[in-house]
C-alpha cells in the first residue's frame, strides 16, 4: 500500500508599505483578518521587516482550519480567499515563520504534518524559485536533515513541531496553509519576462503558440501550457489555471483548435501517455450534442464544427468539454467528459496579443 502523507495548507497576507502607506491600509487589513480569521483559517502569527532592498513589509500568516489539498490546489485555493501560498523575502522571515509553526496549538496536536510554501524546482537537490515572483530564493535555507532529497520532490514546504524545517516533497497529496497578501505600489512589480519565466520553466511546460484571426477579422496570439504535476477535476483546474493568471483553454476557431490538437500530439510527455483527457472551457446542458456547446468564460456558442473522438459525445452526465486520445499512436480529438469523476491532466492558456480590426478600433 502506497504511503500518504499530508501536508497542511498556509497562507499569509502581506502589506508592503512605506511609512505614508500605514494609515490607509490598515482598514482594508483588519476587514479581510476578521474573516479570515474567524472562518476559514487560524491566524498563525503576524512578521514585519525589511526586503533586500530595504522596503518596510508586514505579512500575517494563517492555517486553513478545514483544507487539505495538493501543492497546485492549495494555491488556487489561497487565490480564492484572496491569498497567496508563503514566499519568505529574508531568512530572517522564515525563520520568524518557522517559531510560529512551532507554536501554533492546532499544529502541536498533529503529527507528521507539512506545510506547503510557493517555491518550487525543476533542479532536483538544488535551490528553489518563488512561482510568484520568477526570483530565486535569495538566502540560505535551514533545511531538514537529508534535504533537499531529490527523486522527483519538487515542491517546497516546511515541517513543524519543533523540528521545522525546509524540506523537498512532490507535488501531491497534501495538505496546505494559505498566505494572504494585500500588497501597495510601493513594492517593486515583477516583470512580465520573470513570470513568463515561472509558467514556461517551473509549474508548466509550454505546448506552443497560436496566432490568428477571430471571425470578426481581429488578430490575437496565444500560448498553451501543460501542467508538470498537477491533475484536478474540471472546477478545480479551472481554479488552478487562474492562480497562475492564465485561464482554461478556449478556442475562437476551428484553425486554432487543430493547431492545439497537434501541439497535444507532438508534446513529447503528453506522447508517453495513453487515456490523457485535457479539460477545455466548454459545458453543455444538452447530452450528446455536438453543437450545443458554450465558452464559461465569455457565455458565447462554440462557433465552429468539433472534430469528434469516435464515439463521441456519448452523454451519461458528461458535460465537461475536453481532448483526449487513448493510445500512443491515436490522435487527440474533442470528447465530452463527466466534470468530477477523476482528476485529469490541466492545460492552460495566456492570453498575449489582441489587435482589433480598424473598424473595431475606431468605434471603441
Amino acid at each position: 500500500m502506497q504511503k500518504i502523507i499530508y501536508l497542511v495548507f498556509f497562507c499569509s497576507i502581506l502589506t508592503y508599505m512605506t511609512c505614508s502607506l500605514i494609515g490607509p491600509l490598515s482598514f482594508d487589513i483588519q476587514a479581510a483578518s476578521i474573516v479570515v480569521n474567524d472562518v476559514a483559517f487560524d491566524k498563525m502569527g503576524t512578521y514585519r521587516g525589511f526586503t533586500d532592498n530595504n522596503v518596510e513589509y508586514q505579512k500575517s500568516f494563517f492555517l486553513s482550519r478545514y483544507s487539505k489539498a495538493p501543492w497546485a490546489e492549495s494555491k488556487a485555493f489561497c487565490k480564492a480567499f484572496d491569498l497567496e501560498l508563503p514566499s519568505f523575502e529574508t531568512l530572517e522571515e522564515s525563520r520568524a515563520f518557522i517559531s510560529m509553526a512551532d507554536n501554533n496549538s492546532i499544529l502541536k496536536k498533529l503529527s507528521n504534518v507539512w506545510l506547503w510554501t510557493d517555491g518550487i524546482t525543476l533542479t532536483k537537490k538544488s535551490t528553489t524559485d518563488w512561482t510568484k515572483t520568477g526570483t530565486k530564493i535569495s538566502f540560505s535555507m535551514d533545511w531538514y536533515p537529508g534535504q533537499p532529497s531529490g527523486s522527483d520532490q519538487y515542491c517546497l514546504c516546511v515541517k513543524p513541531n519543533k523540528e521545522s524545517q525546509f524540506k523537498m516533497f512532490k507535488a501531491i497529496k497534501i495538505l496546505f496553509i494559505s498566505t494572504i497578501f494585500a500588497s501597495s505600489s510601493a513594492f517593486v512589480v515583477q516583470s512580465a519576462t520573470e513570470k513568463q519565466t515561472v509558467v514556461d520553466d517551473v509549474a508548466f511546460v509550454k505546448l506552443g503558440t497560436y496566432r490568428g484571426f477571430t471571425d470578426v477579422g481581429a488578430e490575437y496570439q496565444k500560448s498553451y501550457f501543460l501542467s508538470r504535476y498537477s491533475k484536478s477535476f474540471w472546477a478545480e483546474a479551472k481554479a488552478i489555471c487562474r492562480a497562475f493568471d492564465l485561464e482554461m483553454p478556449t478556442f475562437e476557431t476551428l484553425a486554432e483548435a487543430r493547431a492545439v490538437l497537434t501541439m497535444a500530439d507532438n508534446n513529447s510527455i503528453l506522447r508517453r501517455m495513453t487515456n490523457v483527457w485535457l479539460y477545455l472551457d466548454a459545458i453543455t446542458l444538452t447530452e450528446k450534442s455536438t453543437t450545443d456547446w458554450y465558452w464559461t468564460k465569455t457565455g458565447k456558442k462554440v462557433s465552429f464544427p468539433m472534430e469528434w473522438y469516435p464515439g463521441a459525445p456519448s452523454g451519461a452526465d458528461h458535460l465537461c468539454l475536453c481532448i483526449s486520445r487513448s493510445t500512443i499512436t491515436s490522435n487527440f480529438r474533442f470528447n465530452d467528459i463527466d466534470c468530477s469523476t477523476n482528476p485529469r491532466n490541466i492545460i492552460c492558456q495566456r492570453n498575449e496579443i489582441y489587435i482589433p480590426r480598424k473598424e473595431e478600433s475606431e468605434i471603441n
